[in-house]
């Protein structure tokens, strides 16, 4: 019912019905020898944190902390890595303008295409956003092609300013469309987040539509996630904060009066019953109180006052990627002590 920061940075926590919570105050620690800013982390089958910083290098980080200085590399150029991604067993690097697929063995294969995110969908076909537009590539062929006009019906075309009209290889007018970084799959639909709201692309259909009870409402979505025990998605937005929905409503959202640093949502991560958010200013942790069904928000102060890129849970470790680099705090740290 009420939050108190103390002089030695302390959070206190009074409950209606349970008595009085401290949380300590803690520090991050910072992973040695990335001075880089990191926009990206991924758990890769809890045996490597992969990490991808702004100079184009992907880095791995074992269990222990140490860095495999034999996997820095430089790939087609200087080029940012923004995103990483797991499909099946490749770890997929996504730069501003190439995307490398990594086997398992190694074996890298280079896709010259630019964009944000990328998915697969029920046939093997790989779906990613790019800077202007939705593109599939279809299954073990170079062929590619955009979603085309007539399938996002519901949708407000264009990005902000303008709309774009291209010709695909079936000479059929398609609309161009700005897309952030995120995709989510999930019971057959492929979720974007784009500037102007949430598309969902059917997979079986292969029909496309906006979440029309969002658009025009929040604006630029940056993040999207499943929370499976919830059965819900949580919509990181850039300002009006967190929002968790169903295909046809808001049931909940969180922002700055409810302890959110900031509306600006910069990334989300799932963990169980818990929902990371990170923004401009910091990240918190949210749950769902499962006595009244109302969203918990508390602000993690030893990670507040810098933009959080990216969240990655690994070997028991909440990893932050930061324009320093990547910090880390153990996770048991956060329990509340009555």
């Amino acid at each position: 019912s009420g939050i108190l920061n103390d002089n030695e940075g302390n959070y206190w926590f009074t409950t209606l019905h349970h008595g009085v919570y401290m949380s300590p105050s803690l520090n991050t620690y910072q992973v040695s020898s990335i001075n880089a800013p990191v926009f990206a982390l991924l758990n890769l089958n809890d045996s490597l944190l992969i990490a991808g910083s702004i100079k184009g290098t992907y880095i791995e980080i074992d269990s222990f902390n140490n860095i495999n200085d034999s996997y820095f590399e430089t790939f087609h150029g200087k080029n940012a890595i923004i995103n990483l991604k797991q499909i099946r067993n490749d770890l997929w690097i996504i730069g501003k303008n190439v995307f490398v697929k990594v086997s398992p063995d190694k074996e890298k294969s280079y896709f010259i295409f630019g964009g944000n995110d990328i998915s697969e969908d029920n046939n093997g076909n790989y779906i990613w956003s790019a800077h202007k537009a939705i593109r599939i590539k279809k299954k073990n062929t170079l062929e590619q092609y955009f979603i085309k006009e007539n399938e996002i019906t519901n949708a407000k075309l264009g990005h902000l300013l303008s709309v774009k009209w291209m010709k695909n290889n079936y000479n059929t007018q398609i609309a161009e469309k700005r897309s952030y970084c995120s995709i989510v799959k999930e019971k057959g639909n492929i979720w974007f987040a784009t500037e102007e709201g949430v598309l969902i692309y059917n997979t079986k259909t292969q029909k496309m539509n906006s979440l029309s009870f969002l658009t025009g409402e929040v604006g630029a979505v940056k993040d999207i996630v499943y929370l499976r025990k919830w059965g819900l998605y949580a919509i990181g937005t850039d300002n009006k904060g967190v929002l968790l929905v169903n295909s046809n409503k808001i049931v909940l959202k969180t922002d700055i009066s409810d302890g959110l640093p900031s509306n600006s949502v910069t990334c989300l991560k799932s963990d169980k019953d818990t929902l990371w958010v990170g923004t401009t200013k910091g990240m918190c942790k949210v749950f769902i109180n499962s006595e009244n069904q109302k969203l918990v928000t508390i602000p993690i102060h030893f990670a507040s006052n810098r933009c959080i890129n990216d969240i990655e849970k690994f070997n028991s470790k909440i990893y932050i990627a930061t324009g320093q680099g990547i910090e880390y705090f153990n996770q048991s740290n956060l329990d509340l002590k009555k």
